[in-house]
């Protein structure tokens, strides 16, 4: 644990930035692969940080610098893990964005652990997601939601589903994909959730090649009945659901169709 004292009493002049990341969780991230130098999808993590900077007001972001730096910094790492943080500082206390505001950008790289296993396991949360409709779709600073869900799992290979109102919405760290009824569906992300860039390309690429997809709202039903079904992110990749609340379901369809996608994490 570290405890550090910050007395603007006894020192008025030090000019200490609250960063309203750590303070109010006031910020947005990215989390992606690296691989041979570069890192993967870079045109779509921009996307989203861009697309999150406009929505939560962070104006004075230079994208072009960022890359910049990013090319430097990665350069000779041959495979991690990257996370990209942005988070708004300023001088003065409160909840209200002042005038002063200038962004923090943290970049974190981590070593690559693979998939524990070829298939997981998932289980509805006893955490409900946060609504917020405003906000869904943003992979901003706010998840509790997702660490206490996360917390629930007990092995390694497992993903806590998030619901709300009997409608399933996400995982802690993935989004979800069934089969059922000769076609796949995904959960809408209206009121809450993460749009992921893994996500985004299993529909983009399921379009192009005339598989039938919905993107609707699937009840705790549809998910206990489902035939097949998979979760995404940038680092899991496509990962084939084996068991669904101790339930175990058929694993091909999702191996089938991540062949059929050509698909590639």
């Amino acid at each position: 644990m570290n405890i550090k004292l910050i007395n603007q009493i006894t020192k008025p002049k030090e000019n200490f930035i609250f960063d309203r990341g750590r303070l109010f969780g006031d910020g947005f991230f990215t989390t992606g692969l690296i691989d041979s130098g570069e890192l993967r999808h870079q045109v779509e993590h921009f996307e989203r940080l861009k697309l999150s900077a406009e929505k939560l007001g962070f104006s004075d972001l230079d994208f072009d610098e960022i890359a910049k730096f990013l090319k430097k910094a990665i350069r000779k790492v041959a495979k991690a893990v990257i996370r990209i943080s942005v988070t708004r500082g300023q001088t003065q206390r409160g909840y209200a964005i002042g005038a002063d505001q200038s962004s923090n950008i943290e970049i974190i790289i981590s070593p690559w652990i693979d998939k524990p296993s070829i298939f997981c396991e998932v289980f509805v949360a006893n955490t409900p997601v946060s609504i917020n409709a405003y906000l869904a779709g943003l992979k901003h600073l706010n998840r509790l939601d997702s660490v206490l869900a996360a917390s629930e799992c007990k092995q390694s290979n497992q993903e806590a589903l998030l619901t709300f109102d009997n409608r399933v919405i996400c995982g802690s760290r993935s989004n979800l994909f069934i089969f059922q009824d000769g076609c796949w569906k995904t959960p809408r992300l209206n009121d809450a959730g993460v749009s992921g860039i893994t996500r985004k390309r299993i529909l983009a690429l399921m379009a192009e090649k005339q598989i039938p997809c919905e993107v609707e709202k699937i009840s705790l039903e549809q998910l206990e009945s489902c035939q097949s079904a998979f979760i995404t992110n940038c680092l899991v990749g496509i990962w084939p659901v084996a068991k669904i609340n101790d339930k175990a379901i058929a694993t091909k369809l999702s191996c089938d169709l991540q062949a059929d996608l050509n698909f590639i994490r």
